[in-house]
């Protein structure tokens, strides 16, 4: 990450090859990606009622003012929901059940575009000031969409198949 103490944060490229390959060096095997069936991340994200839920994350990762703004600036959202959503759908669902290559390939692909967003708050929002910029792949937004998106399947796991455990709910 940049650590300049004048620039924001950001991953860059080197930073997310380096964490890939530390995952792709734990991965069970080539075939089964960077989980693997027996994992509790298959067990979990597998359920088909996961996918109605991802509503509520989208909504969720837009209560953060950087990917609000994010998606205002940048997105073809309002234009394109349903192609916008596929695309999405498509790269998460690699990463998880994807072998390795597709998985990489998929966060690659990801950290690439996000590597091109970014711009400036337009107003004050919470504690950050009017002209505060934002990057996508700056950490802490990355940290809060994945957040979301694993607090969503847990949520949805818990109230609507069976309730994790809370060791579980650690190892997610």
């Amino acid at each position: 990450m940049t650590l300049d103490p004048e620039a924001h944060q950001v991953v860059t490229r080197e930073d997310h090859q380096a964490a890939l390959a530390r995952a792709a060096a734990l991965a069970p095997s080539p075939a089964e990606g960077l989980f693997g069936p027996g994992s509790l991340t298959w067990r979990v994200n597998r359920e088909g009622l996961l996918f109605l839920a991802g509503g509520r994350a989208a909504l969720l990762q837009t209560a953060h003012p950087f990917v609000a703004q994010a998606i205002a600036d940048h997105s073809r959202t309002k234009q394109d929901l349903r192609g916008r959503f596929q695309r999405t759908f498509d790269h998460v669902f690699h990463m998880v059940f994807g072998d390795l290559d597709h998985a990489l390939r998929s966060a690659r692909r990801v950290h690439a575009v996000h590597a091109h967003i970014r711009g400036a708050l337009p107003d004050a929002v919470g504690a950050w000031p009017r002209g505060q910029p934002y990057q996508a792949n700056d950490p802490a937004s990355l940290l809060w969409v994945f957040a979301t998106l694993v607090d969503t399947s847990v949520l949805v796991h818990d109230l609507l198949i069976r309730p994790l455990t809370l060791a579980d709910k650690h190892a997610l």
